[in-house]
């Protein structure tokens, strides 16, 4: 009887062929005739989260407040985004001066 596998035997097996251990087949592929066409895919198509078309970004100037309302998130939610913006903007200034001071 042989003995029971630990997972480091386990793990050693996937890299390692041992002499005179039985070793598994691999599965074979399905044939597929050369002269048959691919299988037809498709695309899923991209999800529409805007109920109005959103506002342009002239010179790479995004107006968030028009893409939030063109997208039908309410002023509430606009403010929380807007807080948690303003708290990482002053995070950031405080990690730069931290890092600026001589040591």
């Amino acid at each position: 009887m042989s003995e029971p596998r630990s997972w480091g035997t386990t793990v050693l097996g996937w890299f390692v062929v041992r002499d005179g251990e039985p070793q598994e087949k691999p599965t074979p592929l399905p044939e597929v005739p050369a002269d048959q066409p691919p299988p037809e895919t498709t695309a899923a198509p991209a999800p529409n989260f805007f109920q109005t078309p959103p506002p342009a970004a002239p010179d790479g100037q995004v107006d968030f407040a028009g893409v939030f309302a063109a997208a039908g998130i309410e002023g509430n939610e606009q403010d929380r985004v807007k807080r948690a913006s303003d708290l990482l903007a002053r995070r950031r200034c405080r990690s730069a001066s931290r890092s600026s001071r001589p040591r």
